[in-house]
């Protein structure tokens, strides 16, 4: 195993001395490791806090523009998305809401004229 560059992050970012390096086990390696880790996660949440306080008190932004939380202004690789799990047998839909829904999308249509959604969106046209 090359110890380059464990002692090199001892040296380097844990400010140790070669010697006190050299007489580092792997498990307080390991430990320095994910303290400076969480130090870092901590250091890049206060930025974005910071950053979204700023940005949500903007005069000249728009209400709808701004966001809600921290998290919806940016989420961090290591913050899991909260998304609700598929049930076992997958998402099922009412054919009362179906109905719904199709009224609402003929509304629509009536009162705009046409269908203004993207081909992507409103699917292939027949």
């Amino acid at each position: 195993m090359d110890y380059t560059p464990i002692e090199a992050f001892l040296v380097g970012r844990c400010g140790m001395t070669q010697e006190q390096a050299g007489r580092t086990g792997y498990t307080e390696y390991r430990q320095r490791c994910e303290g400076k880790q969480e130090e870092l996660q901590e250091k890049w949440e206060i930025a974005r806090w910071e950053m979204f306080m700023m940005m949500s008190m903007h005069p000249f932004m728009k209400p709808n523009r701004k966001a809600k939380t921290p998290q919806s202004f940016y989420r961090f690789p290591w913050e899991k998305e909260t998304m609700p799990e598929m049930p076992e047998g997958g998402w099922e839909i009412s054919d009362e809401k179906v109905k719904k829904l199709n009224e609402l999308v003929a509304r629509y249509i009536a009162k705009h004229g046409k269908d203004r959604r993207s081909v992507r969106q409103a699917g292939p046209q027949e």
